[in-house]
């Protein structure tokens, strides 16, 4: 059965952490990510900078390349 988890990633020795949706499939294996980052107001791109300000939207964008999480399954395998 598909599913959605809420996964988190530590910001280094900070009392921070970066939360962001995974998307599974049936067979566990993660098929996307989904990423809050600062987003331009007027065209609602993303924003290559780690932290937004007051001015800057809230947008989801799909997390591609390294980062991905795509050769692991929900049990971590």
């Amino acid at each position: 059965m598909p599913s959605i988890a809420l996964r988190q990633y530590k910001i280094g020795s900070l009392p921070f952490a970066h939360n962001f949706l995974v998307l599974y499939d049936d067979q566990g294996k993660v098929v996307a990510e989904l990423h809050g980052h600062p987003a331009d107001p007027t065209s609602g791109l993303k924003l290559e900078k780690p932290i937004g300000r007051s001015s800057d939207n809230l947008g989801a964008f799909e997390n591609e390349g390294m980062g991905k999480l795509s050769d692991r399954s929900m049990t971590g395998n």
